[in-house]
């Protein structure tokens, strides 16, 4: 391979050898020292990070996450029919409060990012994009959680329907409060969104930290709503 033409790429490459380099005599530093100096000797342009257009493209595929998630659980309970034939009574009402409490989780991190991004928007396609899409990120938790939670809730389900026919109305009822428990946790990230709204401009570390700290505001509500919900699908 010869020389790698890009400053960002040389770093990048140089990273695994950190930690071997007693051994392998690599020194990330040193490297990208050498890369920075050949830019410079041969004219060349560094290798450009992204446009505007990519960016922006990274959130749409963040966006488009939460529909994947909800694809796999749409082919579960598809699965579910296929096993055990159609729901009905009690095992349809335990699985459309599951959808319900998946199906508003997802809706509040689309408007989670939203609004992160539309706030820092000229960060995000700017110099700013790298801090700004760590506040973006960190939102897909709660479809991550919500896929949890609703994974957990099926698998009760398919345990209770290979012995009995039905759930009971107590069975139900456990599921259902999971599922209303993690739904009203969730809700709680919109308060860590509007308390990191205060920070606008992240284009300094401690800004970028100042930010998550009061995002995480949001996060204590939705990992409450997660045990619960854990802890009630476990005592059925």
């Amino acid at each position: 391979m010869g020389p790698v033409r890009s400053l960002v790429v040389g770093v990048e490459f140089s990273l695994p050898f950190s930690r071997s380099r007693p051994a392998l005599g690599v020194s990330p530093v040193r490297w990208s020292r050498s890369n920075y100096a050949y830019l410079r000797d041969k004219g060349l342009a560094p290798v450009k990070v992204g446009s505007p257009g990519g960016r922006l493209s990274t959130y749409y595929v963040l966006t488009a996450t939460h529909a994947v998630f909800g694809l796999v659980l749409w082919l579960q309970v598809a699965s579910f029919e296929e096993r055990y034939g159609a729901l009905e009574g009690n095992a349809r009402s335990a699985l459309t409060w599951i959808g319900v409490a998946f199906a508003w989780a997802s809706v509040v991190a689309i408007v989670s990012q939203a609004s992160t991004t539309r706030l820092r928007l000229s960060q995000f396609v700017g110099e700013g994009f790298g801090r700004v899409l760590i506040l973006v990120v960190i939102w897909n938790a709660l479809t991550i959680f919500g896929t949890v939670v609703a994974l957990l809730a099926l698998g009760r389900i398919s345990i209770v329907l290979r012995t009995a026919s039905e759930l009971t109305a107590g069975q139900t009822h456990q599921i259902t409060l999971a599922a209303q428990g993690f739904a009203l946790g969730a809700s709680g990230a919109l308060i860590g969104v509007v308390w990191s709204a205060k920070v606008r401009v992240v284009s300094a570390a401690k800004d970028l930290v100042r930010a998550l700290r009061l995002a995480e505001i949001g996060m204590a509500p939705l990992l409450l709503g997660l045990m619960w919900a854990i802890i009630t699908l476990g005592a059925m």
